[in-house]
């Protein structure tokens, strides 16, 4: 499996105007203003001139991820990840970011009151970061295939502290194990990334069904996309399964 520090095409991570929009709340069946467009426009150039992308990724075991995943004893007393790790055939932990420039950049912008631009920006670095994880997932997913170590009903999915019942302070164990620093990412005392508009996590390759996660837990409640049921319908739709 894929590990070590990782290049990623800044290509792959570009954001389109689309999804900076709908980062910003404003749906595709309602027509931003020839002002909003162009702020969008301009973030995606900006993303494109000052983004960095790396990522690190290393393969873990169920055992060493237990130990990684129990962090500081925040969890939800359920998660979904209590029921997929027990099916997963291969654990990948990583980090991307997509650098510190463009998190400079936005600073500044807010700093000069340009707060339409400063906030289109940090949509886009946003939409960037995810995809940035999006392809550390396609890259191992890639990658087993070519050498014939997914079985052929299973799929790669990723999951984030922070998320879905993983408390944020997961991140502690899982960068000590990890060590993303090598790419520049740090960990402050409230286990906020430096840069900001970064991702960690755990990409799991399981059987594709074990991903069928209901949205009924409690914490589901405050997740604004519950994308974990749309990132689901991508797997299904990619492999046929």
């Amino acid at each position: 499996m894929i590990s070590g520090v990782i290049e990623i095409d800044i290509n792959l991570i570009t954001p389109t105007v689309a999804s900076i929009l709908t980062a910003q709340d404003i749906p595709e069946e309602r027509a931003a203003d020839q002002r909003t467009r162009h702020l969008a426009e301009q973030a995606v150039n900006l993303f494109s001139e000052l983004a960095v992308p790396a990522g690190i990724a290393a393969e873990t075991t169920k055992s060493d991820f237990s130990h990684i995943y129990d962090g500081d004893g925040g969890n939800a007393a359920a998660t979904p990840l209590d029921s997929i790790i027990p099916a997963a055939s291969r654990l990948l932990i990583f980090a991307v970011t997509v650098g510190q420039p463009i998190c400079d950049e936005i600073s500044a912008l807010f700093a000069r009151n340009d707060f339409a631009a400063g906030a289109m920006l940090d949509a886009a670095a946003s939409c960037g970061a995810d995809l940035a994880a999006d392809a550390m997932e396609q890259q191992c997913d890639d990658e087993l295939r070519s050498v014939n170590r997914m079985e052929n009903l299973s799929g790669a999915m990723r999951f984030s502290p922070g998320y879905c019942g993983w408390h944020v302070t997961g991140q502690r164990r899982l960068f000590a194990a990890l060590k993303p620093e090598r790419i520049g990412i740090s960990l402050n005392d409230s286990c906020l990334m430096r840069p900001l508009k970064s991702v960690s996590g755990v990409v799991v390759v399981a059987p594709h069904q074990v991903f069928d996660i209901d949205d009924t837990y409690p914490f589901c409640a405050d997740c604004r996309t519950h994308s974990c049921r749309d990132r689901f319908a991508t797997l299904i739709q990619k492999h046929d399964f």
